[in-house]
C-alpha cells in the first residue's frame, strides 16, 4: 500500500506536470507574449480584459482544460501576481490545489491581500 504522503505527492507532480504543459503550449506562450509586450502598468488591465475573459482567451486560441482556471489572487506576502494558472485536486487530499504564479517583472500586484473580501469562518 502506498503510504498517503506520496499519494499527495504523486497528486500534486501530475497537476503541476499538467499546469506546466498548457503553459507552455503555443497559444498560451502567445498570450504572455502579447502580455509582457506591455508595460508593466498596462499588464493589470490586460488581465481584467483578456486573461479573465473566456472569449478573449478562445480567441487566442487558449482555452483551459477542464479544471484548470485562469484567475487573480492575492498572497500575504504582497507578491506582484498578475493572475495564476489553478487546478484542483481530487478529493480526499489535504492539499486544495496547484497553483502557478505569473508575477509582473515590476510594480504593484494587481490585488492586494489587505483588500480581499474576509473569507467566512468554517463550521
Amino acid at each position: 500500500m502506498t503510504p498517503p504522503s506520496e499519494l499527495i505527492d504523486q497528486e500534486v507532480r501530475r497537476t503541476l506536470h499538467e499546469l506546466q504543459a498548457f503553459a507552455m503550449t503555443a497559444p498560451f506562450r502567445g498570450l504572455l507574449a502579447e502580455m509582457t509586450s506591455l508595460s508593466a502598468a498596462q499588464r493589470h488591465d490586460f488581465v481584467r480584459r483578456v486573461i479573465l475573459s473566456d472569449a478573449e482567451l478562445a480567441a487566442r486560441g487558449v482555452v483551459p482544460p477542464p479544471g484548470m482556471t485562469l484567475q487573480r489572487s492575492a498572497f500575504a506576502d504582497e507578491r506582484p501576481t498578475l493572475f495564476c494558472l489553478t487546478k484542483h485536486l481530487g478529493e480526499g487530499f489535504v492539499w486544495e490545489k496547484v497553483t502557478l504564479t505569473f508575477d509582473n517583472t515590476a510594480g504593484e500586484p494587481a490585488v492586494r491581500f489587505a483588500d480581499m473580501a474576509p473569507r467566512p469562518a468554517l463550521a
